[in-house]
């Protein structure tokens, strides 16, 4: 089964669809002969910004949003680091693997405090994801 997210080229010979797991190229009716092409493989593994929660967090160990999870679609088991950085690009922390694995086997933490386990200060925080030639990046926000 095949859902279809997003057209993002429409050119006369040739419609360009995209969903989770394929990129087709279908060709459009024109009359002239045309080729099958086949789908290209979706990444190794995936990160969905709706699956960072919660983006605005407080470490502040009140047992109420003091960490950040990040749930990962790794159905190739492939290998994934994870990396904070503050907004000045600093290196701030290694992200872990979720304890227990929860809620997926998959799912990494940051507890917002840095390799030397001190909570940072209230900002924004990138996080960076890296694994079998594929970077996933973007954003959370510690808040005191």
């Amino acid at each position: 089964m095949t859902y279809i997210n997003t057209i993002i080229a429409h050119t006369p010979t040739f419609l360009i669809l995209v969903n989770l797991i394929f990129v087709f190229c279908v060709p459009r009716v024109s009359g002239e002969k045309t080729q099958a092409l086949q789908p290209q493989q979706a990444p190794a593994w995936s990160l969905v910004k709706a699956d960072v929660t919660p983006r605005l967090f407080t470490p502040n160990g009140d047992g109420i949003n003091d960490s950040v999870v990040f749930v990962i679609q790794n159905n190739s088991l492939a290998t994934i680091y994870g990396k904070i950085f503050d907004s000045a690009g600093g290196e701030i922390s290694d992200i872990k693997p979720a304890p227990s694995h929860i809620p997926t086997f998959d799912s990494m933490v940051w507890d917002g405090r840095d390799s030397g386990g001190n909570v940072v200060p209230a900002g924004v925080y990138i996080y960076e994801f890296k694994g079998e030639e594929l970077i996933i990046n973007g954003t959370v926000v510690v808040v005191k």
